[in-house]
């Protein structure tokens, strides 16, 4: 298998993992759990996250599809078509996620 062909069953691969994560978040977390430890062991590793340590567990109390979108973004440094096209979202659904996740950080850090 060459390093194209590769690439291209590995995306495919997160599309479908990230769709199955959608799916069971919230109905079964230790699914969820794994799903996400598979998400993140096709992944790169993240070069330069764009997201404060202290916004972790702020983080964690945003709507699944919000979360991911903006740590896809944001934490892995996808760019919103990509992310778009990962999680079966339209472009402009991508950067109003992001701005939403932002809107809440902000709400919380100026309280």
């Amino acid at each position: 298998m060459d390093e194209a062909d590769r690439e291209c069953r590995v995306d495919e691969a997160l599309r479908l993992l990230e769709r199955a994560l959608t799916l069971v978040d919230g109905v079964n977390e230790d699914a969820a759990m794994h799903l996400q430890t598979a998400i993140d062991r096709l992944m790169p590793p993240a070069r330069r996250s764009q997201i404060a340590p202290e916004d972790w567990d702020l983080i964690s109390l945003l709507p699944h599809l919000t979360s991911r979108v903006y740590c896809l973004h944001r934490h892995n440094g996808l760019d919103v078509v990509t992310v778009a096209t990962r999680l079966g979202l339209s472009p402009d659904e991508v950067v109003k996620q992001v701005r939403c996740a932002e809107a809440f950080l902000i709400g919380h850090a100026i309280q």
